[in-house]
């Protein structure tokens, strides 16, 4: 799966550097050194400052789970596995296993609910609905990615509320839908 994030990153190192160049004389950068070098005031290259601030940008707006990878290459140390956080209806605990397996075996930590009222026929309180609910978005908060199980397009109020929770959370949040006419067949959808 591609990194969404990069995009994301090329586009605020290129607004950085678009930034620098326009403001460089107004920021203390001077020109025409007898090496013909840009250098801050003070003599420092201005490259050198420049890589700085693209750093502390990129350090700013990549989320943890991606610095740790980027640290850990080329180390001995396994990097943290990717963790997904599966919502949708609970009518669809079949899907949600389907899905679950397949994460698992991309090599991913799988977070879902484990109980189904509508699929398994149970009853909760008011309280107990309220605390699965609660539950469930702190799932969202620990995963890197959300992936929304909407089955023949079908996506309830609680899911609804999830889906905001993560956009709002900054989670990666694709949907993955069952074609019902095809067998139920999962697709990716983004």
């Amino acid at each position: 799966m591609p990194n969404p994030w990069i995009g994301s990153l090329l586009l605020i190192v290129v607004v950085c550097v678009i930034l620098i160049i326009r403001n460089w004389h107004k920021w203390g950068i001077e020109e025409g050194f007898p090496d013909g070098g840009i250098y801050w005031k003070g003599g420092v290259p201005a490259f050198v400052g420049i890589a700085a601030i693209l750093i502390l940008v990129c350090l700013l707006f990549c989320p943890p789970q991606m610095l740790k990878r980027a640290l850990n290459k080329g180390g001995e140390v396994m990097p943290s596995p990717w963790t997904v956080c599966l919502i949708g209806s609970s009518k669809f605990k079949e899907q949600f296993m389907e899905v679950a397996a397949q994460e698992t075996l991309k090599g991913h930590v799988v977070l879902m609910p484990h109980v189904f009222p509508h699929a398994d026929n149970l009853k909760f309180s008011e309280q107990e609905t309220a605390m699965m609910e609660e539950l469930h978005l702190r799932k969202i908060d620990l995963a890197d990615q959300v992936i929304v199980l909407n089955v023949g397009g079908y996506i309830g109020e609680t899911t609804q509320r999830q889906i905001d929770y993560a956009w709002k959370s900054g989670k990666i949040v694709p949907f993955s839908y069952f074609d019902t006419t095809r067998g139920g067949c999962p697709h990716s959808g983004g």
